[in-house]
């Protein structure tokens, strides 16, 4: 155990994994001093769509992560870029690094390099690993708590849906292990949108048993996922769900709208339709002007007549 001081403000369990980070990652990095980790909780922050994850204070030594809404590995991930900030920092990299304020990793190149250093993913990946190695109970976890015996059918397996039009699509990418508003599933089930080529809903089993259902993919956080490659290797993968009402959707959205010859704001009235209601109005219109002139003639004539002779007439009963 290491002297890392961790100041746990939310209601996550995960100091012992934060000390077994900050070994691993002291071991590798070889820094000398451990920094002190705050575990913030956040609920203003964690409502936005680009909320700040954390942060690394090089005059207090202190790494500060947002934890509220985002998954443990998530956050272990935050954990580890800032340790290797801290590192920098010991070795004086972030002495006199020019600006610092918004939008630094656009402006400052120092610090630019700073950052790309610190999202090597392979120190966390290594840390994983080296537990998944040691306990392998770790790394088959999922299969006890989600996925029943192989011997079971397939679908118990899958948990398919009942009543879907199945169609087997061709090898894809596909999330497998994933978190949906807080709670960490594995997917059972999915569709297959062939306009878009890719899978955009997926049936997540959470590990309390439940079963939500057409998950849209940007829903979900993806912790691990099957490659293109990977999935033509799988066994017995069954018939996926047909997205017909999405690739409908994406069809009438691509229908052009038709000119609107008659104006009157049908865009799907075909234009033959409109080209003859449109006539249509044009006589009438005529008509209507025909009869407003007849209508002034007539006034003007009753008029001149009226004050000449003191009578008047109605020109339209006259027979042409």
């Amino acid at each position: 155990m290491n002297n890392c001081v961790i100041k746990n403000h939310s209601n996550l369990k995960i100091d012992k994994e934060i000390h077994s980070l900050v070994n691993f990652a002291k071991n590798r990095l070889k820094f000398k001093r451990p920094p002190t980790i705050f575990l913030n909780h956040d609920k203003r922050n964690s409502q936005k769509v680009l909320a700040k994850t954390g942060y690394y204070d090089p005059e207090t030594m202190e790494i500060h992560i947002y934890t509220t809404g985002r998954h443990p590995k998530d956050i272990l991930r935050s954990v580890a870029h800032e340790l290797v900030h801290h590192l920098q920092n010991e070795k004086g990299k972030l002495d006199n690094a020019g600006y610092s304020g918004k939008g630094y990793a656009q402006k400052n190149p120092h610090l630019r390099n700073m950052e790309r250093e610190a999202n090597d993913p392979m120190l966390f990946r290594d840390w994983e690993d080296s537990l998944k190695q040691k306990n392998p109970t770790i790394y088959n976890e999922w299969r006890s708590k989600c996925v029943p015996p192989k011997e079971n059918q397939m679908k118990k397996k899958y948990n398919l849906e009942e009543d879907q039009d199945r169609i087997f699509a061709p090898n894809h990418y596909c999330a497998h292990h994933v978190v949906h508003e807080g709670k960490e599933g594995f997917t059972v089930d999915h569709n297959w949108n062939k306009k878009l080529k890719k899978v955009t809903r997926y049936d997540v089993k959470f590990l309390d048993g439940t079963v939500k259902r057409n998950i849209h993919e940007s829903k979900l956080t993806i912790l691990e996922a099957f490659t293109e490659e990977a999935h033509g290797k799988r066994d017995n993968h069954p018939p996926v769900k047909k997205d017909k009402d999405e690739e409908e959707k994406m069809e009438e959205a691509a229908k052009p709208d038709f000119l609107d010859l008659d104006k009157d704001g049908d865009k799907e009235e075909p234009m033959k339709s409109a080209a003859k209601d449109a006539k249509a109005k044009k006589k009438d219109k005529k008509e209507d002007e025909k009869e407003t002139t007849n209508e002034w003639k007539n006034r003007e004539l009753n008029e001149n007549l009226s004050k000449k002779w003191g009578f008047s007439m109605d020109l339209s009963k006259l027979k042409k």
